[in-house]
């Protein structure tokens, strides 16, 4: 039998950059779901004291909303690809 060996000083090393890059993009990623999806909530909510860079019309709060849904889902398939990429298992 042939016993690969591997360099487990690399292997902690990619690691810790993947662990970064889910770090900086996953928690920003949820943080922008979590507004994201508030502002577009309270875009519908009669009544409501909106104030989005000045403006007091819901339809700001929703695409303020809305934009904000689309890039935290970015951030957090971007954290997703990192944990695939540094979990899987390398065949070499």
């Amino acid at each position: 039998m042939h016993v690969v060996r591997r360099n487990h000083g690399q292997e902690n090393r990619r690691y810790c950059r993947h662990g970064s890059a889910i770090l900086l993009c996953g928690c920003p990623g949820l943080f922008s779901l979590l507004l994201g999806g508030m502002f577009a909530l309270i875009s519908f909510v009669p009544g409501a004291n909106i104030d989005i860079m000045g403006s007091s019309d819901p339809r700001s709060a929703l695409n303020f909303g809305i934009g904000g849904l689309c890039v935290g889902i970015v951030f957090v398939l971007i954290a997703a690809a990192a944990i695939f990429f540094a979990w899987r298992r390398n065949l070499i």
